[in-house]
Protein backbone atom coordinates (compact mmCIF):
# COMPACT_ATOMS: atom_id res chain seq x y z
CA UNK A 1 0.00 0.00 0.00
CA UNK A 2 1.23 3.48 -0.85
CA UNK A 3 0.03 6.66 0.73
CA UNK A 4 0.68 10.35 0.47
CA UNK A 5 0.66 12.99 3.20
CA UNK A 6 -2.84 14.06 4.05
CA UNK A 7 -4.29 17.17 2.52
CA UNK A 8 -7.12 19.20 4.04
CA UNK A 9 -9.15 19.92 0.89
CA UNK A 10 -11.48 22.42 2.58
CA UNK A 11 -10.07 25.94 2.38
CA UNK A 12 -10.61 27.48 5.87
CA UNK A 13 -11.37 31.12 6.21
CA UNK A 14 -8.62 33.19 7.76
CA UNK A 15 -9.51 34.32 11.28
CA UNK A 16 -7.41 36.57 13.49
CA UNK A 17 -7.66 35.60 17.13
CA UNK A 18 -6.15 37.32 20.15
CA UNK A 19 -4.36 34.71 22.26
CA UNK A 20 -6.35 33.76 25.37
CA UNK A 21 -5.08 34.00 28.91
CA UNK A 22 -3.83 30.39 28.83
CA UNK A 23 -2.11 29.20 25.65
CA UNK A 24 -2.68 25.65 24.38
CA UNK A 25 -0.25 24.74 21.62
CA UNK A 26 -1.71 23.43 18.36
CA UNK A 27 -2.15 24.26 14.71
CA UNK A 28 -5.29 26.35 14.35
CA UNK A 29 -7.54 26.61 11.28
CA UNK A 30 -10.94 28.19 11.50
CA UNK A 31 -13.83 27.04 9.37
CA UNK A 32 -16.57 28.68 11.41
CA UNK A 33 -17.56 32.08 12.77
CA UNK A 34 -18.09 33.30 16.32
CA UNK A 35 -21.23 32.32 18.21
CA UNK A 36 -22.75 34.06 21.22
CA UNK A 37 -24.96 32.70 24.02
CA UNK A 38 -26.41 35.22 26.51
CA UNK A 39 -28.20 34.77 29.86
CA UNK A 40 -28.73 37.05 32.93
CA UNK A 41 -26.48 39.86 31.79
CA UNK A 42 -23.57 37.56 30.81
CA UNK A 43 -22.61 36.14 27.40
CA UNK A 44 -20.27 33.49 26.07
CA UNK A 45 -18.64 34.23 22.72
CA UNK A 46 -16.99 31.14 21.26
CA UNK A 47 -15.49 29.73 18.11
CA UNK A 48 -14.18 26.26 17.27
CA UNK A 49 -11.21 25.50 15.05
CA UNK A 50 -11.23 22.87 12.32
CA UNK A 51 -11.08 19.28 13.63
CA UNK A 52 -9.35 18.18 10.43
CA UNK A 53 -5.68 17.58 9.74
CA UNK A 54 -3.34 19.34 10.30
CA UNK A 55 -5.40 21.22 12.88
CA UNK A 56 -6.41 20.17 16.39
CA UNK A 57 -9.98 20.97 17.32
CA UNK A 58 -9.77 23.79 19.86
CA UNK A 59 -12.68 25.77 21.33
CA UNK A 60 -12.00 29.37 22.27
CA UNK A 61 -14.33 30.84 24.90
CA UNK A 62 -14.61 34.49 25.93
CA UNK A 63 -16.72 35.83 28.81
CA UNK A 64 -18.59 38.97 27.74
CA UNK A 65 -20.24 40.92 30.62
CA UNK A 66 -23.48 42.70 29.73
CA UNK A 67 -24.87 45.42 32.06
CA UNK A 68 -22.87 44.32 35.08
CA UNK A 69 -20.11 45.97 37.03
CA UNK A 70 -16.91 44.18 36.09
CA UNK A 71 -14.82 45.64 38.91
CA UNK A 72 -13.13 42.76 40.70
CA UNK A 73 -15.10 40.15 38.74
CA UNK A 74 -13.66 36.63 38.45
CA UNK A 75 -14.84 34.14 35.79
CA UNK A 76 -15.15 30.42 36.51
CA UNK A 77 -15.71 27.87 33.72
CA UNK A 78 -17.08 24.38 34.31
CA UNK A 79 -16.67 22.01 31.34
CA UNK A 80 -18.20 18.55 31.40
CA UNK A 81 -16.57 15.94 29.07
CA UNK A 82 -18.18 12.55 29.62
CA UNK A 83 -17.45 11.60 33.23
CA UNK A 84 -14.72 14.19 33.42
CA UNK A 85 -15.32 17.72 34.76
CA UNK A 86 -12.78 20.51 34.31
CA UNK A 87 -12.72 23.91 35.99
CA UNK A 88 -10.87 26.82 34.38
CA UNK A 89 -10.63 30.51 35.28
CA UNK A 90 -10.15 33.55 33.19
CA UNK A 91 -12.02 35.87 30.89
CA UNK A 92 -10.63 33.96 27.92
CA UNK A 93 -9.96 30.23 27.86
CA UNK A 94 -9.49 27.47 25.32
CA UNK A 95 -10.28 23.80 25.59
CA UNK A 96 -9.50 20.65 23.60
CA UNK A 97 -11.88 17.68 23.77
CA UNK A 98 -10.17 14.30 23.58
CA UNK A 99 -13.08 12.53 21.91
CA UNK A 100 -16.36 13.35 20.25
CA UNK A 101 -19.02 14.32 22.75
CA UNK A 102 -21.86 16.70 23.61
CA UNK A 103 -20.45 18.83 26.38
CA UNK A 104 -22.14 20.96 29.04
CA UNK A 105 -20.40 24.33 29.55
CA UNK A 106 -21.19 26.68 32.44
CA UNK A 107 -19.75 30.18 33.03
CA UNK A 108 -20.14 31.96 36.41
CA UNK A 109 -19.13 35.55 37.15
CA UNK A 110 -18.08 36.07 40.81
CA UNK A 111 -17.77 39.42 42.59
CA UNK A 112 -16.83 39.68 46.28
CA UNK A 113 -17.49 35.96 46.72
CA UNK A 114 -20.94 36.00 45.21
CA UNK A 115 -22.25 34.82 41.86
CA UNK A 116 -23.52 37.85 40.00
CA UNK A 117 -24.28 36.22 36.60
CA UNK A 118 -24.45 32.75 35.03
CA UNK A 119 -24.72 31.43 31.47
CA UNK A 120 -24.83 27.79 30.30
CA UNK A 121 -24.63 26.11 26.92
CA UNK A 122 -23.93 22.80 25.14
CA UNK A 123 -21.03 22.20 22.74
CA UNK A 124 -20.91 19.46 20.08
CA UNK A 125 -17.25 18.47 19.75
CA UNK A 126 -15.61 16.20 17.20
CA UNK A 127 -12.63 15.68 19.46
CA UNK A 128 -9.00 15.05 18.57
CA UNK A 129 -9.64 11.74 16.75
CA UNK A 130 -11.75 12.95 13.84
CA UNK A 131 -9.05 12.85 11.18
CA UNK A 132 -9.07 10.24 8.43
CA UNK A 133 -6.41 7.57 8.86
CA UNK A 134 -4.06 6.08 6.32
CA UNK A 135 -5.72 7.49 3.22
CA UNK A 136 -4.55 5.37 0.30
CA UNK A 137 -5.47 2.88 -2.41
CA UNK A 138 -4.04 -0.11 -4.21
CA UNK A 139 -4.01 -0.83 -7.96
CA UNK A 140 -4.50 -4.23 -9.56
CA UNK A 141 -2.66 -4.67 -12.87
CA UNK A 142 -3.66 -8.34 -13.19
CA UNK A 143 -5.49 -8.06 -16.53
CA UNK A 144 -3.26 -9.41 -19.31
CA UNK A 145 -5.73 -9.23 -22.18
CA UNK A 146 -7.08 -5.73 -21.56
CA UNK A 147 -4.11 -3.70 -20.44
CA UNK A 148 -6.11 -0.51 -19.94
CA UNK A 149 -8.58 -2.15 -17.53
CA UNK A 150 -7.56 -1.69 -13.87
CA UNK A 151 -9.11 -2.44 -10.50
CA UNK A 152 -8.72 -0.08 -7.53
CA UNK A 153 -9.05 -0.76 -3.82
CA UNK A 154 -9.36 1.97 -1.21
CA UNK A 155 -7.30 1.11 1.88
CA UNK A 156 -8.47 4.14 3.86
CA UNK A 157 -9.43 3.48 7.51
CA UNK A 158 -12.26 5.13 9.42
CA UNK A 159 -11.29 7.85 11.92
CA UNK A 160 -11.24 6.74 15.56
CA UNK A 161 -14.33 8.84 16.21
CA UNK A 162 -16.68 8.78 13.22
CA UNK A 163 -16.74 7.04 9.88
CA UNK A 164 -16.02 7.52 6.18
CA UNK A 165 -19.18 8.79 4.50
CA UNK A 166 -17.99 9.70 1.00
CA UNK A 167 -15.37 8.53 -1.50
CA UNK A 168 -14.71 10.26 -4.81
CA UNK A 169 -12.35 8.94 -7.50
CA UNK A 170 -10.81 11.14 -10.17
CA UNK A 171 -9.14 8.85 -12.71
CA UNK A 172 -7.16 11.62 -14.40
CA UNK A 173 -8.56 10.87 -17.87
CA UNK A 174 -11.53 13.22 -17.61
CA UNK A 175 -13.79 10.70 -15.85
CA UNK A 176 -14.64 10.10 -12.21
CA UNK A 177 -16.64 7.88 -9.88
CA UNK A 178 -18.79 9.64 -7.27
CA UNK A 179 -20.77 6.58 -6.16
CA UNK A 180 -18.85 6.04 -2.88
CA UNK A 181 -17.39 2.89 -4.40
CA UNK A 182 -14.52 1.48 -2.36
CA UNK A 183 -13.53 -1.02 -5.07
CA UNK A 184 -14.05 0.62 -8.49
CA UNK A 185 -12.93 -0.85 -11.79
CA UNK A 186 -12.00 1.53 -14.56
CA UNK A 187 -11.22 1.22 -18.26
CA UNK A 188 -8.81 3.89 -19.43
CA UNK A 189 -8.91 5.11 -23.06
CA UNK A 190 -7.31 2.90 -25.71
CA UNK A 191 -4.51 5.05 -27.06
CA UNK A 192 -1.43 4.13 -29.12
CA UNK A 193 1.06 5.50 -26.58
CA UNK A 194 1.91 4.74 -22.97
CA UNK A 195 0.05 7.12 -20.65
CA UNK A 196 0.53 8.23 -17.04
CA UNK A 197 -2.69 9.22 -15.27
CA UNK A 198 -2.78 11.01 -11.87
CA UNK A 199 -5.49 8.98 -10.15
CA UNK A 200 -6.85 10.74 -7.06
CA UNK A 201 -8.95 9.43 -4.19
CA UNK A 202 -10.85 11.98 -2.07
CA UNK A 203 -12.24 10.86 1.27
CA UNK A 204 -14.78 12.71 3.46
CA UNK A 205 -15.77 11.59 6.94
CA UNK A 206 -18.67 12.21 9.27
CA UNK A 207 -16.76 15.04 10.95
CA UNK A 208 -16.50 16.94 7.69
CA UNK A 209 -12.79 16.20 7.30
CA UNK A 210 -11.52 15.74 3.78
CA UNK A 211 -8.28 14.05 2.76
CA UNK A 212 -6.85 12.86 -0.52
CA UNK A 213 -4.10 10.73 -2.01
CA UNK A 214 -2.71 10.59 -5.55
CA UNK A 215 -0.95 7.79 -7.43
CA UNK A 216 0.53 8.08 -10.91
CA UNK A 217 -0.90 5.10 -12.79
CA UNK A 218 0.92 3.89 -15.90
CA UNK A 219 -1.37 2.49 -18.58
CA UNK A 220 0.51 0.85 -21.48
CA UNK A 221 -0.47 1.54 -25.06
CA UNK A 222 -3.43 -0.42 -26.37
CA UNK A 223 -4.85 -0.72 -29.84
CA UNK A 224 -8.03 -1.80 -31.55
CA UNK A 225 -6.39 -3.18 -34.68
CA UNK A 226 -7.71 -5.59 -37.34
CA UNK A 227 -4.51 -7.60 -36.80
CA UNK A 228 -4.70 -9.53 -40.05
CA UNK A 229 -3.03 -9.80 -43.43
CA UNK A 230 -3.91 -10.97 -46.92
CA UNK A 231 -1.74 -12.80 -49.44
CA UNK A 232 -1.63 -13.74 -53.11
CA UNK A 233 0.77 -15.55 -55.38
CA UNK A 234 1.82 -15.37 -59.03
CA UNK A 235 4.21 -16.93 -61.57
CA UNK A 236 3.95 -20.39 -60.05
CA UNK A 237 4.09 -22.04 -63.50
CA UNK A 238 6.55 -19.71 -65.21
CA UNK A 239 9.46 -17.97 -63.52
CA UNK A 240 8.74 -19.25 -60.00
CA UNK A 241 6.01 -18.69 -57.44
CA UNK A 242 6.11 -15.34 -55.62
CA UNK A 243 3.86 -14.61 -52.62
CA UNK A 244 2.87 -11.05 -51.73
CA UNK A 245 1.79 -10.45 -48.12
CA UNK A 246 -0.07 -7.27 -47.15
CA UNK A 247 -0.81 -6.43 -43.49
CA UNK A 248 -3.92 -4.42 -42.68
CA UNK A 249 -2.44 -1.19 -41.32
CA UNK A 250 -5.72 0.33 -40.15
CA UNK A 251 -5.05 2.12 -36.86
CA UNK A 252 -1.38 1.13 -36.75
CA UNK A 253 0.72 4.09 -35.56
CA UNK A 254 3.22 5.59 -37.94
CA UNK A 255 6.69 4.18 -37.41
CA UNK A 256 5.53 0.73 -36.29
CA UNK A 257 7.56 -2.36 -37.28
CA UNK A 258 6.06 -5.21 -39.31
CA UNK A 259 7.94 -8.41 -38.48
CA UNK A 260 7.29 -11.55 -40.57
CA UNK A 261 8.14 -15.16 -39.90
CA UNK A 262 7.49 -17.27 -43.02
CA UNK A 263 8.13 -20.59 -41.20
CA UNK A 264 10.60 -21.89 -43.75
CA UNK A 265 13.62 -21.20 -41.56
CA UNK A 266 13.57 -17.58 -42.62
CA UNK A 267 12.32 -14.76 -40.41
CA UNK A 268 13.05 -11.22 -39.33
CA UNK A 269 11.71 -9.57 -42.47
CA UNK A 270 10.59 -5.97 -41.92
CA UNK A 271 8.30 -4.51 -44.55
CA UNK A 272 4.67 -4.02 -45.52
CA UNK A 273 3.77 -5.20 -48.09
CA UNK A 274 6.44 -7.85 -48.60
CA UNK A 275 7.23 -10.52 -51.24
CA UNK A 276 8.52 -14.00 -50.43
CA UNK A 277 9.44 -17.11 -52.40
CA UNK A 278 9.18 -20.61 -50.96
CA UNK A 279 11.70 -23.11 -52.28
CA UNK A 280 9.62 -26.19 -51.48
CA UNK A 281 5.97 -27.11 -51.68
CA UNK A 282 4.29 -27.23 -48.28
CA UNK A 283 1.71 -25.62 -46.01
CA UNK A 284 3.22 -22.76 -44.03
CA UNK A 285 1.93 -21.03 -40.87
CA UNK A 286 2.98 -17.44 -41.54
CA UNK A 287 3.22 -15.20 -38.47
CA UNK A 288 3.06 -11.39 -38.35
CA UNK A 289 4.05 -9.32 -35.31
CA UNK A 290 3.58 -5.55 -35.24
CA UNK A 291 5.64 -3.59 -32.71
CA UNK A 292 5.54 0.06 -31.78
CA UNK A 293 8.20 1.60 -29.58
CA UNK A 294 9.32 -1.87 -28.58
CA UNK A 295 5.84 -2.98 -27.47
CA UNK A 296 3.97 -5.72 -29.30
CA UNK A 297 0.63 -4.33 -30.48
CA UNK A 298 -0.47 -7.09 -32.85
CA UNK A 299 0.19 -10.81 -33.30
CA UNK A 300 -1.49 -12.86 -36.03
CA UNK A 301 -0.85 -16.27 -37.65
CA UNK A 302 -2.42 -17.54 -40.88
CA UNK A 303 -2.37 -21.31 -41.36
CA UNK A 304 -3.80 -21.41 -44.88
CA UNK A 305 -0.70 -20.59 -46.97
CA UNK A 306 0.03 -23.42 -49.40
CA UNK A 307 3.08 -23.02 -51.60
CA UNK A 308 3.99 -25.04 -54.68
CA UNK A 309 7.63 -24.01 -54.43
CA UNK A 310 9.96 -23.25 -57.30
CA UNK A 311 10.12 -25.21 -60.62
CA UNK A 312 6.50 -26.22 -60.27
CA UNK A 313 5.90 -26.60 -64.00
CA UNK A 314 5.92 -30.30 -65.08
CA UNK A 315 7.72 -31.70 -68.13
CA UNK A 316 5.42 -33.75 -70.35
CA UNK A 317 6.98 -36.77 -72.01
CA UNK A 318 5.69 -40.08 -73.33
CA UNK A 319 6.59 -42.84 -75.77
CA UNK A 320 4.54 -45.07 -78.07
CA UNK A 321 5.00 -48.59 -79.40
CA UNK A 322 2.92 -50.62 -81.89
CA UNK A 323 1.17 -53.68 -80.49
CA UNK A 324 0.65 -55.42 -83.84
CA UNK A 325 2.56 -55.90 -87.08
CA UNK A 326 0.50 -53.55 -89.20
CA UNK A 327 0.99 -50.68 -86.71
CA UNK A 328 -2.71 -49.94 -86.25
CA UNK A 329 -2.79 -50.82 -82.58
CA UNK A 330 -0.59 -48.67 -80.32
CA UNK A 331 0.39 -48.43 -76.68
CA UNK A 332 1.18 -44.96 -75.28
CA UNK A 333 2.90 -44.60 -71.92
CA UNK A 334 3.16 -41.40 -69.81
CA UNK A 335 6.72 -40.67 -68.67
CA UNK A 336 6.23 -37.06 -67.53
CA UNK A 337 8.52 -35.50 -64.91
CA UNK A 338 7.08 -33.55 -61.94
CA UNK A 339 9.73 -31.35 -60.47
CA UNK A 340 9.94 -30.32 -56.83
CA UNK A 341 7.58 -32.93 -55.48
CA UNK A 342 4.56 -32.34 -57.72
CA UNK A 343 2.31 -34.99 -59.18
CA UNK A 344 -0.10 -35.57 -62.04
CA UNK A 345 -3.52 -34.14 -61.52
CA UNK A 346 -5.05 -34.48 -64.99
CA UNK A 347 -4.16 -35.97 -68.40
CA UNK A 348 -5.68 -35.77 -71.88
CA UNK A 349 -4.64 -37.79 -74.92
CA UNK A 350 -5.32 -36.54 -78.47
CA UNK A 351 -4.69 -39.28 -81.03
CA UNK A 352 -4.58 -36.93 -84.04
CA UNK A 353 -7.51 -38.57 -85.85
CA UNK A 354 -10.20 -36.52 -84.15
CA UNK A 355 -10.45 -38.83 -81.14
CA UNK A 356 -9.36 -38.04 -77.58
CA UNK A 357 -9.28 -39.91 -74.32
CA UNK A 358 -9.37 -38.62 -70.75
CA UNK A 359 -8.23 -41.55 -68.60
CA UNK A 360 -8.04 -41.73 -64.83
CA UNK A 361 -4.94 -39.93 -63.58
CA UNK A 362 -3.95 -43.07 -61.69
CA UNK A 363 -3.85 -45.08 -64.98
CA UNK A 364 -2.66 -42.53 -67.51
CA UNK A 365 -1.24 -44.98 -70.11
CA UNK A 366 -3.58 -45.93 -72.95
CA UNK A 367 -4.04 -48.37 -75.84
CA UNK A 368 -5.47 -47.06 -79.09
CA UNK A 369 -6.53 -48.70 -82.37
CA UNK A 370 -6.22 -46.72 -85.60
CA UNK A 371 -8.24 -47.54 -88.74
CA UNK A 372 -6.00 -48.22 -91.77
CA UNK A 373 -6.91 -46.39 -94.98
CA UNK A 374 -5.97 -46.84 -98.62
CA UNK A 375 -3.03 -44.54 -98.13
CA UNK A 376 -0.20 -44.46 -95.66
CA UNK A 377 -1.17 -41.95 -92.89
CA UNK A 378 0.87 -40.21 -90.15
CA UNK A 379 -0.88 -38.97 -87.02
CA UNK A 380 0.35 -36.49 -84.44
CA UNK A 381 -0.39 -37.91 -80.98
CA UNK A 382 -0.41 -35.22 -78.26
CA UNK A 383 -0.52 -35.52 -74.48
CA UNK A 384 -1.66 -32.65 -72.26
CA UNK A 385 -0.93 -32.82 -68.54
CA UNK A 386 -1.79 -30.68 -65.51
CA UNK A 387 0.01 -31.06 -62.17
CA UNK A 388 -1.29 -30.53 -58.66
CA UNK A 389 -0.25 -26.85 -58.76
CA UNK A 390 -2.35 -26.24 -61.87
CA UNK A 391 0.70 -25.93 -64.09
CA UNK A 392 0.45 -27.47 -67.59
CA UNK A 393 2.70 -28.90 -70.26
CA UNK A 394 2.31 -30.90 -73.49
CA UNK A 395 4.34 -33.17 -75.75
CA UNK A 396 3.64 -35.06 -78.96
CA UNK A 397 4.62 -38.20 -80.81
CA UNK A 398 4.09 -39.05 -84.53
CA UNK A 399 2.52 -42.38 -85.49
CA UNK A 400 2.47 -43.78 -89.06
CA UNK A 401 -0.18 -46.29 -90.06
CA UNK A 402 0.55 -48.18 -93.34
CA UNK A 403 -2.05 -48.39 -96.15
CA UNK A 404 -4.30 -51.39 -96.03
Amino acid sequence: MQSCSKNDLAKPQTTTYTPPDTIINGTIKFTDTYHTVSQQGLSISYIGSSPCYPSNEIFFFTAVPVNIDTTGVTYFWYIQEGQKATTLTGKKIQYMYAAACNSYVKLEAYSKGYIIATVTMNINAYGQRANNRDVGFQINYSSTTTKNYLAFNSTTLDPLDGYINALFWNFGDGTNDATNNKYPNHTFPSVPVDMNYPVELYVNNSSGCKDSVTHIVNVPASYSLPCKFTFSSKNACTTGEVFTFIADSTGVPKGAEYIWDFKDFTNGYYSNPIDHQYAYPNRYDVKLIIKYKGNEVCNHTDTTIRAVGQNAKPTAYFYGAPKNTDSTYWFFNDLSAFNNGGFLADILWDFGDGNTKHPDKYSPSVDYMYTATSTRTTYKVSMFITDNAGCKDTSYFRVTVPAK
